[in-house]
């Protein structure tokens, strides 16, 4: 399969300068809404734009950036690892934070077998947190065939999210981009 982009090769990421623009700007310079969902088919790399290419932007901002995956939690599932992202910003300044919780159709695709209502317990726990804390914005990162099931829970809970931040495959500029990006890149030569 593709291999994935973490942070460590932000260097070298290239073909999603306008995707990262945007959802910089999102976060960085929109007050709401706090919540944004960023949905895309598999493979056309939701989880490298992520890692690679939004968090060390966002991060050379001034805004600390927590990211995690929901295998990281196989017995409490999305709330689990919600609770662990807000474990990990915790002792940041108070300074805009933004976490990210990627993987989250997994609750659909992956079920835990004593956890039927999954997506409802990360709703709450994400309606409870944008309560108590109004310097956090979050991301959740998912495939698309899952956009429909994911908006229904949470718009049960009335919160207020971003649903436009659909990943596409390259098309020719970003596929131009990210061939010839570190080939014109004078530090990477």
């Amino acid at each position: 399969g593709l291999k994935l982009f973490k942070r460590a090769d932000a260097r070298i990421f290239y073909g999603r300068s306008r995707e990262i623009f945007d959802l910089c700007y999102k976060i960085t310079r929109q007050d709401k809404p706090r919540l944004l969902l960023l949905d895309g088919y598999s493979g056309t790399g939701k989880s490298s734009l992520l890692q690679a290419g939004l968090i060390p932007r966002v991060e050379r901002q001034g805004w600390t950036v927590a990211y995690r995956r929901r295998e990281e939690d196989k017995i409490n599932g999305l709330k689990g690892v919600f609770e662990l992202l807000l474990n990990d910003v915790a002792a940041a300044p108070a300074n805009q934070k933004l976490l990210i919780l990627d993987q989250v159709e997994e609750a659909v695709t992956d079920r835990i077998e004593d956890l039927p209502e999954e997506l409802d317990e990360l709703a709450a726990a994400i309606d409870n947190a944008l309560r108590q804390h109004p310097n956090y914005k979050f991301i959740l990162g998912f495939r698309s065939e899952q956009m429909a099931r994911i908006a229904k829970v949470l718009e049960k809970r009335r919160l207020v999210f971003d649903d436009q931040n659909t990943l596409y495959p390259l098309d020719l500029i970003g596929a131009v981009e990210a061939i010839s990006g570190a080939a014109n890149d004078p530090s990477l030569k």
